[in-house]
């Protein structure tokens, strides 16, 4: 996962600088995150979350450590009422593709730096479920800043 495989420039919509000041962005991830939460089934909820969260995955894998902790107590919020909406329960076809395979893989790797992990542990909560990572991410690897917003998801 250290090679990103997306354009991530500041301006780019990969970006989580530029999705962060995106206003509209943030009303989509919350509002659909919140309907989500009320009608799980909804095809058309699903269907529009999953494209949200997988610019916010890709605006997540593209970001260096300084825009990262720098963004993220703009974001935190945000993130984790996806991950209480239950959308991570969800089967997607984005489940089988590279960036969400290739942070699997990173959580359950001893030999990657504290950045990556975290990158990686975000990307995987998105789209799986704690029950299905819980044996492959390691506590001691989260980085400090991260856990007050994760602890409610995971055992820390």
């Amino acid at each position: 996962m250290s090679q990103e495989i997306f354009d991530c420039k500041e301006n780019s919509s990969h970006s989580l600088k530029y999705l962060i000041r995106d206003s509209s962005f943030l009303r989509k991830l919350l509002g659909l995150s919140n309907l989500h939460y009320i009608d799980p089934q909804d095809p058309n909820i699903i269907a529009e979350l999953t494209l949200v969260c997988r610019d916010l995955s890709m605006a997540i894998n593209g970001s260096n450590k300084k825009e990262i902790i720098e963004f993220w107590p703009a974001i935190s919020q945000y993130y984790t009422v996806v991950i209480r909406s239950g959308f991570n329960s969800q089967p997607t076809l984005l489940k089988d593709h590279y960036i969400f395979k290739s942070a699997l893989k990173v959580l359950s790797s001893n030999n990657v730096d504290e950045i990556e992990y975290a990158k990686a542990l975000l990307i995987s909560l998105l789209f799986y479920d704690l029950n299905s990572i819980k044996k492959i991410y390691l506590k001691d690897k989260i980085p400090f800043w991260l856990i007050d917003s994760l602890k409610e998801f995971i055992p820390i």
